[in-house]
């Protein structure tokens, strides 16, 4: 019995080339010494499922708008914000305590002052924030002094 010698993998071939040697040649006729290993990205064991919502022309705007100065697509800043806010909700609101003795409407009325509370000082803070990034020099700033 006689073993078919391997083959070896060109190290530098243009597209084309790469596309015909790979055409011609299966992962059996290659020499394991030019196969290496890549890192593969952990893969959810979680199935996502869509969800379809309706939103106002002006509000798919603003959300395309933000997600385009974020360097996001819109469906990835939705999806974000979401989860953003489900882990407030988690921490302190209608799913941290879902037996609550409020009444609906008194929820409604707690989380209406709540988030005006924190959309007043939503200005306040991230010119405090922006302050402080000006304030601390980072990796890049230091590079370049």
């Amino acid at each position: 019995m006689t073993t078919r010698r391997k083959t070896r993998i060109p190290r530098q071939m243009t597209d084309a080339q790469a596309a015909d040697f790979y055409d011609r040649h299966s992962l059996e006729d290659l020499d394991p010494r030019d196969i290496e290993p890549i890192e593969t990205p952990e893969i959810s064991t979680s199935p996502a499922i869509g969800l379809t919502v309706r939103f106002p022309k002006e509000i798919i705007e603003q959300v395309r708008t933000a997600a385009k100065v974020l360097g996001k697509k819109p469906t990835q800043l939705v999806r974000e914000w979401t989860i953003e806010r489900l882990t407030l909700e988690q921490e302190a609101g209608s799913l941290a305590r879902p037996e609550s003795t409020l009444a609906p409407s008194q929820e409604r009325a707690v989380r209406a002052r709540v988030i005006a509370s924190v959309n007043k000082q939503l200005p306040t803070a991230i010119r405090q924030a922006l302050q402080d990034m000006q304030d601390t020099p980072t990796d890049s700033h230091k590079a370049t002094a």
